[in-house]
Order: structure tokens, then C-alpha cells, then sequence
């Protein structure tokens, strides 16, 4: 379980156990272009991190993903930061889990 909470505005969190995803559950997540930014070292890892991160996206804007991932893009990385629809999402690994979150003053 995880939680977050900030005071200055929403919050969006999400965590995942790392898991091997099927190609399917990567085509129907992710554009070709959100595709294309999955860095080649340690693959699996970042595809749990970018659904994460839409995850968390979502939930701190308070519609989540509606069942269309893809309405929410991914557009850029920065470290183990991504931008998924003009919004900055954290991401990190603990143990066997990514966890994703985003707070106000950490959003764009």
C-alpha cells in the first residue's frame, strides 16, 4: 500500500508490482511514439513505469484513464521522471515494486 498527500493541491499515486507484460497489454497502453521513448535497458521495468505513471496522472486529475490509456501521453523522460500529458510523474523502484506519484509542486 502506498499514500500521499499535499496540502498545496491534488495528488496523484499509483504502485505496481514489476511484472513481464505481454506485447497486447504494451499496444493497447502505449502509442507507437510513448513506444519509442521505452528506454532498451531494463525494458520490463519501464513499461510498469510508464503505466504508472499514466495511473497516477489520472488520479491526480481526478478522471483517470476512462479505459483509454492512450488519452493520457506520454511525451518525454527525464531521469525517472516522465511527462505524461504536461505533467511531471516521480517514478522509483522499492523492492519488487513501481511506485509513480505527483504533487503540486512538482506538476507543470
Amino acid at each position: 500500500a502506498c499514500a500521499i498527500v499535499d496540502e498545496a493541491g491534488p495528488v496523484g499515486i499509483d504502485i505496481e508490482p514489476l511484472a513481464v507484460r505481454e506485447d497486447a497489454f504494451v499496444q493497447a497502453a502505449f502509442s507507437g511514439t510513448e513506444q519509442a521513448l521505452l528506454p532498451s535497458t531494463d525494458r520490463d521495468d519501464w513499461i510498469i513505469r510508464f503505466w504508472c505513471a499514466k495511473e497516477a496522472a489520472g488520479k491526480r486529475r481526478v478522471d483517470g484513464l476512462r479505459g483509454n490509456p492512450r488519452r493520457v501521453p506520454i511525451t518525454r523522460i527525464e531521469g525517472t521522471r516522465i511527462l505524461v500529458d504536461g505533467l511531471w510523474v516521480n517514478t522509483m523502484l522499492h523492492g519488487n515494486y513501481v511506485i509513480a506519484w505527483t504533487r503540486e509542486k512538482d506538476g507543470v
